[in-house]
């Protein structure tokens, strides 16, 4: 099946798929392939024209809503476009669109990603689904579906540990037990405010604990990356090394010393990324979680950093 895309969107396939905001896609003599909701799917984009196939009965609707097609990308891109630098990165990586992942699949997916790369998280991801997972055959290659929450939540720990899930095993094992225990979580935290969300999931709130090894970073990716909260900053070493030599002047003198000394550190106390956080949030506005993707594809994948 194809579709062309509408008149006026801006799109890149390429930079979407590779921009690490996804760890279950990879391309092969020209088409990404990747599993979403129990469902393979390999796609290739040809100037305006977006040709697809899929192990289930996918669409092109399907395909428009997690890709995100009805965001005014035009505007968005306007709304953030606020200084040189940002510039540099939005012509960088024209076409670039966050995705709209499935929910319970970003938060194991992120949960997995602390303290590792993207190459790692990737296999990390690939052994869940192939231990816990059904299995999928398409064009004749073997795939696996993300499991689900029930699956994880009293899965054998010796099976766990095969997934190279190390510390992880506990925070996996916890937020599947949370999810299956309280069906509602999830919608929740859907629609609460940006700022309540995050308290929910990092620090806890006055009706529970924070959920298990999900941190500041964690937190804010899921939020942008499933649940639509636009306005989520996630700051890793790449961002924090963009932001601290090209947006320290949006800080006061002593902290942005502070992150000039620390710039190459791997970690940031909640108190630190959270100023972070708030003050990217505030200069970039509703859409700071699109600014974020660009800042960090052309830190990272133009090796400015």
């Amino acid at each position: 099946m194809e579709f062309e895309l509408p008149v006026g969107v801006i799109f890149n396939l390429d930079h979407t798929l590779n921009c690490g905001q996804l760890f279950r896609w990879y391309k092969k003599k020209g088409w990404w392939y990747g599993v979403v909701e129990g469902s393979v799917i390999k796609v290739k984009q040809v100037d305006r024209k977006l040709t697809f196939k899929s192990s289930t009965n996918i669409d092109q609707s399907f395909l428009k809503n997690y890709f995100r097609l009805d965001d005014n990308l035009c505007d968005i891109l306007s709304t953030i476009n606020l200084d040189p630098f940002m510039n540099e990165a939005i012509n960088y990586s024209t076409g670039l669109r966050l995705v709209r992942q499935p929910v319970w699949e970003c938060l194991i997916s992120y949960i997995c990603s602390s303290f590792s790369n993207i190459r790692t998280i990737k296999k990390r991801i690939a052994k869940i689904s192939m231990e816990f997972g059904e299995r999928i055959i398409f064009e004749g290659d073997e795939y696996y579906s993300f499991p689900g929450p029930d699956d994880l939540a009293n899965a054998d720990i010796k099976k766990l540990m095969n997934c190279s899930l190390g510390f992880r095993i506990g925070s996996v094992r916890s937020a599947s037990q949370k999810i299956v225990s309280d069906k509602t979580f999830l919608d929740s935290l859907m629609k609460m405010t940006y700022e309540k969300a995050w308290d929910t999931l990092a620090i806890g709130n006055e009706s529970g604990k924070p959920l298990r090894g999900v941190g500041s970073k964690v937190a804010d990716c899921f939020l942008l990356f499933s649940l639509d909260k636009l306005e989520a900053f996630p700051t890793d070493v790449w961002v924090k090394r963009v932001v601290s030599s090209k947006y320290s002047r949006l800080f006061h003198g002593d902290f942005s010393r502070k992150l000039s000394t620390n710039s190459g550190s791997n970690t940031l106390s909640t108190i630190d990324y959270k100023i972070i956080s708030k003050t990217m949030r505030n200069y970039f506005g509703e859409y700071a979680g699109y600014a974020q993707e660009y800042l960090y594809f052309y830190a990272r994948d133009g090796g400015l950093i």
